[in-house]
This record gives structure tokens, C-alpha cells and sequence, in this order.
């Protein structure tokens, strides 16, 4: 079975308004010889693919670096991208509005009506938000 998250939206948008915007377009881009580095991992015996060494982004003392073996540390640095503060705040606001749409529906619906084809939409409806009249 599947971990379940609590997603704390409070904390997730307070951290996205406190980060800056994660623009990496606005960064120096450091060179590493030949595009390797020593790999940190490795005890000295080896070296690992340096995808991207960003500094100095967002007008800040900033650095983030994306590197290892195969594609993982690509897909980091996509996902880092996609993820960055805004996009976060976005996703907050709608999970915030979704939430108030569905307790709005649930304290519409939650007469007792619960027939059987409702019943389960309904329940894990109650597990997700609270009843609460919906004002758009």
C-alpha cells in the first residue's frame, strides 16, 4: 500500500513565498573539465557527468548542481525545474479551491441521502474535507 502524505499547505506555501523564483535562465552556468566531477560518493575513484552547475540565480548567491550516472540526475533537474516556487503557489491555491468545492458538495449532498451508487464518492469525499457551505 501506497505511503499517505499529509500535505501541510500552509507549510508548502509559505516555503514556495520564501524561496526565490528558481530561475535557472538568470544563472552563470559553471564549467567542470570535460563535464565531469569527482564523484562525492565514490571515495575518490571515480568521476560522475556534471549535467548543470548553476550559480548565482535569482540575483542571489545561489548554486545547485545536477550530476550522477544515467539519467536520474536529468530527471532531477526537470522535475526542479517544473516544481519551482510559482508553479507550487498554483498548486496550493487549486488544491485549496478543489477542497472547497468539494466540502461545499458534500455539505449540499450530506443528507443522508447516500444511496448506493453515491455512497463511496461520498465517503472518501468526507475523508478528504470537512461539509462546509460553499461560497465561491
Amino acid at each position: 500500500m501506497p505511503e499517505i502524505i499529509e500535505l501541510d499547505l500552509d507549510e508548502i506555501e509559505a516555503a514556495a513565498k520564501a524561496a526565490t523564483p528558481q530561475d535557472f535562465d538568470s544563472a552563470q552556468v559553471a564549467s567542470a573539465e570535460d563535464g565531469w566531477i569527482e564523484c562525492p560518493g565514490c571515495g575518490g575513484e571515480g568521476s560522475v557527468e556534471l549535467t548543470a552547475d548553476y550559480l548565482n540565480y535569482d540575483g542571489q548567491a545561489l548554486g545547485v548542481q545536477f550530476y550522477g550516472l544515467g539519467d536520474p540526475h536529468v530527471q532531477a533537474e526537470a522535475h526542479y525545474r517544473a516544481a519551482r516556487p510559482a508553479v507550487v503557489l498554483a498548486m496550493v491555491e487549486e488544491i485549496r479551491n478543489l477542497r472547497r468545492a468539494l466540502g461545499g458538495m458534500l455539505f449540499a449532498f450530506d443528507d443522508g441521502v447516500g444511496e448506493d451508487w453515491s455512497r463511496g464518492v461520498l465517503d472518501f469525499a468526507r475523508q478528504v474535507t470537512p461539509p462546509v457551505e460553499y461560497k465561491p
